[in-house]
This record gives structure tokens, sequence and C-alpha cells, in this order.
């Protein structure tokens, strides 16, 4: 085996936006493999696993990975190719020696080395990674892309060098798909057995902290004639600065969405370990004979009266059904999580086909309040993190708020709502959003907040704050898939929702995962299934997952998709935010249903969808064999009410597009402002003029387009009062925008520059404190 090298006094190397990229030129497609590890009993030397591509450019799944994507590069279809992991140990500090060692994965797959806390990657320890591109006709390559961490303790940081020129290398602490296509680690056509990758711990002294790779993607390339340069965009340029100073209303410019996601991304998903709450000890049948409901209502009141735990399901299938209440199973105390063995090992079968208003699963606390509003004094009109009230002295740092404002007629005049927004019949609630409050001054009667905000509120619109309590935080569905029995109906049309004895009526407004008023929780590793029975091919009755009135919420690696409904009133969406502040969901697909990722309200602002992929809208199963029905809504977008300020990076959109626009015919308005879309791709044949459509207010966003779809489609700003034009840039270029993602970028400098979140007062972060079961 080659050498790793030494781990000592390395920097993070940031390549500069402009610059021509260090590595073989090429032509990147509109390709991507996403490799999953399967859970295993582990204690491999090395796994060589084989991933046939097949002609529609589909790979097979295998024992040890679970593989998704498509890859459209006809040079790499019909052709395998063989992807190695190999454990090794260092013989010493400086790197010098390896040993071999074995690899070991956890319940969930999660790949680490064998000994140590946690059979992470630790100090001392770390992978080998190689690719077989023995098949692939020469002039093309696989690359790869991406490698997805998950740090276990919060304080791991890990090396990745590039095999063939170990001068090129960048560490990080991330907790996410972490994009090394800088690194250029690409095995051309025709070469075998290939070391591309070393990825090794930082620590240089056996320490308790330790990290899991939980993914891979891989790009097939072309290899090109030219350089391929890099590019940034005006709006984003080297030395950029989160905005503090910026109009809301007269200014161009890009927020800081780094704050998205669980616990603003600061820390990690925890691994809640114990205490454990075995379903089947509480009656549960995994044999899928008896209905679960019970029992498993029963582990999950046990888990909330301990002060939390995870609420084991094992292998199987677990029957549930409505036996009172508006969901099935609710999780409602602080630090539980619901856990199955793995998506295609742990089965949850709804067989309640009435399911109209109800959650199949629901996460929120017993009784979210509200206290009286302290009126806002100053105008906020930048991005701003102080708030001026007319009195101060009733929070405290560690609050939890919410700040509203209405929409007053002076606000609907200014932004032209008047023919959607009438104030005697449909003005929108109030806008509203979600903060913690960091820092308090009694004399000058102001409070600071952990996030900036994202739109002007001002005090002619009847601002104000208000504090929240009883939010439910510190809990999580993880390693399961769910799936509903279909609705034996054939009244699926468009309006039936509001017909009575209907089955469209019968399903309307389900949810399979509902997320209500919560704080730093988390989705992850979720899928629908088809039940047997269902020859409808459908999965659920109608939506998928919902999280509303929440913040930092993570939803992550989770795949929904044909909804046996989705007419209008609100059906058939997969995921949707909703007046929901700074959530990501990432690497999560949503496939057949009327819409993909949705936001929608005021309040949903800060979100970040970060590649995900929407394949196939404006689809729903209703009752028949293999086709389908076609829906009155199509595309991912800004719903309704003003959902601004939100980010879309890296996602893509097969036979679906992407959408923020005057939704005029709807009486739903303007839909958003200041919302950006960095680096989307496209393909399909379905809607080949749009990947994305922006209409939006002040100014919109969209940088860096590519794929066989690329197109931008905008409307005259004058139509419906949203001028000025947005801002459009680099349309058929995102292949070599940089950086790659403008979150994980903007992520990277916050955390670099040490600007965490914490307390004036106490000095302590100003969040609910972790979970103490963790791993």
């Amino acid at each position: 085996m080659t050498e790793i090298p030494s781990t000592s006094n390395i920097p993070f190397l940031r390549v500069l936006a402009g610059l021509m990229l260090c590595i073989a030129p090429l032509e990147l497609l509109d390709a991507r493999i996403v490799l999953t590890p399967i859970a295993s009993s582990g204690g491999a030397s090395a796994d060589t696993t084989v991933i046939s591509v097949n002609g529609l450019g589909r790979p097979s799944a295998n024992e040890d990975f679970a593989v998704s994507g498509s890859v459209s590069a006809s040079g790499a279809r019909n052709r395998k190719f063989s992807f190695t992991i190999d454990a090794v140990g260092l013989a010493s500090n400086s790197g010098a020696r390896m040993k071999d060692a074995l690899i070991d994965r956890d319940s969930g797959g999660k790949l680490g080395v064998c000994g140590g806390s946690g059979n992470g990657i630790e100090a001392l320890e770390g992978f080998l990674i190689g690719i077989n591109a023995a098949e692939l006709e020469p002039g093309h390559a696989w690359q790869l892309t991406g490698i997805r961490f998950e740090l276990i303790n919060g304080d791991e940081s890990f090396t990745i060098i590039n095999r063939n020129d170990p001068s090129r290398r960048m560490t990080g602490t991330s907790n996410t798909m972490v994009d090394v296509s800088r690194l250029g680690l690409l095995v051309n056509g025709g070469s075998a057995d290939a070391e591309v990758a070393s990825v090794f711990a930082n620590t240089t002294a056996v320490a308790t902290s330790a990290f899991r790779i939980t993914g891979f993607e891989l790009d097939a390339v072309s290899l090109t004639a030219g350089p391929a340069a890099t590019w940034g965009s005006v709006l984003y340029p080297e030395n950029w600065q989160p905005p503090t100073r910026a109009s809301f209303y007269h200014d161009k410019f890009i927020q800081d969405f780094s704050y998205a996601g669980y616990r603003r991304c600061e820390t990690a998903v925890p691994r809640i370990v114990g205490p454990i709450f075995d379903v089947t000890t509480y009656g549960a049948d995994p044999t899928g004979s008896a209905d679960s409901t019970a029992a498993i209502r029963a582990a999950l009141t046990a888990a909330r009266t301990a002060g939390g735990g995870a609420v084991s399901l094992p292998p199987g299938t677990f029957k549930i059904s409505n036996i009172g209440g508006n969901e099935i199973l609710r999780i409602s105390g602080n630090g539980v999580v619901l856990r199955g063995s793995g998506p295609d090992q742990t089965f949850l079968l709804n067989t309640t086909v009435a399911m109209r208003n109800l959650s199949t699963l629901r996460i929120r606390g017993l009784n979210p309040t509200e206290g009286k509003a302290v009126a806002i004094t100053r105008d906020i009109t930048t991005p701003s993190k102080r708030i001026y009230l007319t009195d101060a002295s009733s929070f405290a740092p560690g609050n939890l708020i919410e700040v509203l404002r209405d929409f007053t007629e002076a606000w609907i005049l200014e932004h032209g709502q008047e023919a959607c927004w009438k104030s005697e019949t449909n003005v929108p609630d109030p806008a509203n959003y979600r903060r913690w409050v960091t820092a308090v001054n009694t004399r000058e009667n102001y409070i600071e907040i952990d996030i900036p905000m994202r739109y002007a509120c001002l005090t002619r619109d009847r601002s104000r704050v208000r504090k929240l309590s009883g939010r439910i935080s510190e809990c999580g569905i993880e390693d399961l898939s769910i799936g509903n029995v279909q609705h034996p109906g054939s009244q699926w049309g468009e309006e039936d929702f509001s017909k009575p004895g209907t089955s469209a009526y019968d399903v309307a407004f389900s949810v399979v995962i509902d997320v209500q008023s919560a704080v730093d929780c988390w989705v992850s590793n979720v899928k629908s299934f088809q039940p047997a029975g269902n020859t409808s091919t459908s999965h659920n009755p109608s939506n998928g997952i919902r999280v509303s009135s929440s913040k930092n919420i993570t939803v992550r690696n989770c795949d929904f998709q044909r909804p046996q409904y989705g007419g209008g009133g609100g059906n058939g969406y997969m995921y949707r935010l909703q007046s929901a502040d700074d959530c990501l969901v990432a690497d999560s697909i949503a496939e057949f249903n009327r819409h993909g990722f949705v936001v929608s309200h005021s309040g949903a602002t800060g979100n970040v969808f970060l590649r995900c992929e929407d394949r196939t809208s404006n689809r729903a199963t209703g009752s028949g064999g293999a086709g389908y029905i076609t829906s009155g809504g199509d595309g991912s977008d800004n719903h309704m009410h003003f959902s601004h300020s939100n980010l879309w990076d890296n996602c893509r959109a097969v036979d679906s597009f992407y959408e923020a626009i005057f939704r005029v015919t709807t009486g739903q308005g303007l839909s958003s402002a200041h919302g950006l879309y960095w680096n989307t791709s496209g393909s399909g044949t379905v809607y080949p003029k749009k990947l994305v459509v922006t209409e939006q207010g002040r100014y919109g966003y969209v940088i860096g387009t590519s794929g066989a779809v690329d197109a931008v489609a905008t409307k005259d700003p004058s139509l419906h009062n949203t001028a000025p034009a947005d801002h459009i840039e680099g349309v058929g270029l995102g292949r070599t925008l940089f950086p790659a993602s403008i979150y994980q970028d903007q992520l990277e400098r916050r955390l670099a520059a040490g600007i965490r979140v914490t307390s004036s007062a106490t000095g302590e972060r100003a969040s609910q404190p972790p979970s103490r079961h963790r791993d």
C-alpha cells in the first residue's frame, strides 16, 4: 500500500473563484450515482462492490450499498465498475506506514473502522478508496465528487487526499455531504484498480471523538480537449461577508443561509443510544399479523416519561391503524427518537384508508403556547440581529421567540397585492419568524437574536415579538419505511377533496410525517414504500413530510413518492415546509407527485434544499394498475403567501422544474422575494423549456444551471408588480460554478470564523441543551 501523508499542519485549502481547476480537463455530465452503505456485521478487510449501469442509465443495487441516481452519459451506460473501500490503521503518527484494519458498520450501515469509541474513524485510522473503470471507454471517467460524513460527538475533523497527487487535499468538519470535486478524484476509462482517495482522522493521538462515513457520490464525466475554468457570481465574490446593511427593499444581495438545519449545523444530529425501548417488549408484532399501534404508543409514552430515549423497531413489518386521535403515532416528549433497523428492514404499514386530516407519525409537544406580544419600535429593513422593543425587560437570553408582522393594507398596496389579498376576505395570516434570544439590553430596550431577519418588518405593519413555550426538541424519526394501504375508491377529481363520500375526500390533507411546533429535530433515512396489495402502486394517501411552525429541523436522506391523491387544496406534496424557519432538507428524493418540494406561508424563510431531486411531477396513482392521473399542479415551488428568502442549492429536476412566481390565478399572490436557486440542473422531456421559473418581488436570483434542461423562464416584471427583474447569471454554466454549493461554503466560512450562537449572559449556547444520550 502507498503512504497516507502526515496529518499534521494541514491547512484548509480554498480554491479561489475564477481560477482554473487543477484537474484533468473534463465535461461534467448530467449524472449522479449515490452509494449509501447497507447495515451489516462488518469485519471485512475491504469491500469491493460491483455496480452495473443499465441501458437506461440506472445503477443496480448490491449487498454492500443501496445505490440510487442515474447516468445520462451514453459512454457509461451498459457498463459496470467496482468501488472499493479498504480500512487501514496508521502505524505511527507520521503516517509513514500503514497496517490492515477491518471495516465496521453500525446498525444503520454507517462505515467506520473496527475498534475504539463508537467504531468510527478516529486517531490513526482511515480509509483508502478505489475505483476500477476497466470497462469504461477511453475518453470517459468516473469521478468521486462527494463523501457524506456523520460526526459522532461534533468535534471531529477529517482530511481527504488525492492519492495520485497528495498535495491536493482538504480538511473539514462538515456533518453532511462534502463536495470533493475540486480534488480531481478521477479514474479514466480503461484503468483498473486505481486508488483515488484517502480519508482519515486529523487527531494525532487516540481520542474519544470519531466520525463515520454514510455515503458517496460519483459522476460520469467526459474528458475534453480544453481546460474547465471556474467562475463565480458577481453577487458572491471571494471576500463576501454576511450582509448586515443591505436593504430588503432596494438592494440586490445574497443572504447568509448557513444557519439552516439542526442546531444551525453547529453540531451533528445526535445518535441517541439509550435507554432503549424495544417495541416488541410492549407487545408489538414484527410479523405484521397483529396490529401494533397500542404497543408502539406505549413504548413512546415510556420513553417520554423516562425523559428521552430510543424507541426501537426491529426488522419486520408493523401494522398500525387509527385507534383514536389526530395521529396514528406521536412523539410528544423531548429527547425521544423512533428508530427502525433501516428502511430496507423495518416497515410501518398503516392499514387505515380513511386518513382525512390525519397524520401517520407526528412530532409535537403536549402544550405549545404563546406569550403576550411586545411591539417593535424601530423598522427592520436589513438582515439585522437586533430588535428594538417598547420594553425588553420580559425577555432573557435563551428565550424562544416569534417575530410577527401583519399584512396591512399599506403592505398589500406597496407590494401590488390588492388584486389577490383583500382585507375583507383572504388576507394571509401574519408573517411569523422564530428565533432564539441571545442577548438583552433593558436600558436601550432591544434584544439580539441567533439568526438575521429575512425581510423587512415595519412598525407600520404592527410588527411585534412574543415568547414561545412548550416547543418539542431533540426528537427524531429515522431508519425505517412507511406505507399505507390504498383506498378502494375511484373518485380522484381535482376538486373531489371537498366532496364527502368520494375517495379523494376520505384521504385529503393526510400527512405521513408531520413535524409541528418543534425546534432542533430531525427526520433521517426514511422512505415510503408500496404495500404488497396496492395495485395502484401508491405509497401513501396524499402528503409525505410536512414541517410546520418549526425551526431548525433537518430532513435528510429521505425518499417519498407516489401519492394516491394529488388534487387541489393541498394534496400530493412530498415535502412541505410551512411557516418553518431555517430548516434543511438534504439528499432527499421526491418522485411521481403533484409537487415535490414546497415552501408555503410567509413564515417559511431561511430554509435550504440541498442536493434534492424532484422526479416526475404532475402525477398521482389514483386507482388503477401502473397508470396515473395528472393533477392540477406540478413542479417544486414557493407556493403561497410570500414564502420568501429560501435557498435551493444543487437541486435537480427530472421531468419537473423549480418555480417562484406570482400566483395570481389561485389568489395566493406573491410567493417570494430574495429566493436563490444556486447550481440547479435538469433533464427530461416533459418540460424541455424550463428548469427554473422566477418572478419574485424586489429581487430573486438564479445563478448557475446545467443539464439537458437548463433554461430559466421569467415574466415581465411589470405584469404583476414584481419589478425590478430578477437576477439571472450563468445559464448552462452551473457545472463550473464556484463554489459548487453556496450553503456549504457559507457554513464553512461561518464556523471557520468561530461564529456560533452564544448567550452573552451565560457564555453558553442559547438553544435548549442537547440530549444526554449519545454515542
